[in-house]
């Protein structure tokens, strides 16, 4: 495992600092199937709920992600650091 994210480091965010956002080109996923997948959200606790509200409003900020009103959604799950 180690070699391989020795081989990709450099997709991962090992700074930091805001991630950016993609400038690639505009690409598309096949899926296989048109119907939207939509997870509804995870019940945190308030202090989590902060991080996360606090998290989201930076990455709005940086241009890192941008609002949608996509059919699609994902819960947003969480891990804490080790060093708080």
């Amino acid at each position: 495992m180690k070699k391989l994210l020795d081989e990709f480091v450099d997709v991962f965010d090992t700074k930091d600092e805001p991630v950016g956002k993609f400038t690639g080109e505009q690409f598309h996923i096949k899926l296989k199937s048109d119907k939207p997948i939509r997870r509804p959200p995870y019940k945190h606790p308030r202090w989590k709920r902060d991080i996360i509200n606090k998290e989201i409003d930076e990455l709005l900020a940086n241009g890192s992600i941008k609002e949608s009103d996509s059919p699609y959604g994902s819960p947003v799950t969480t891990a804490l650091k080790s060093d708080g």
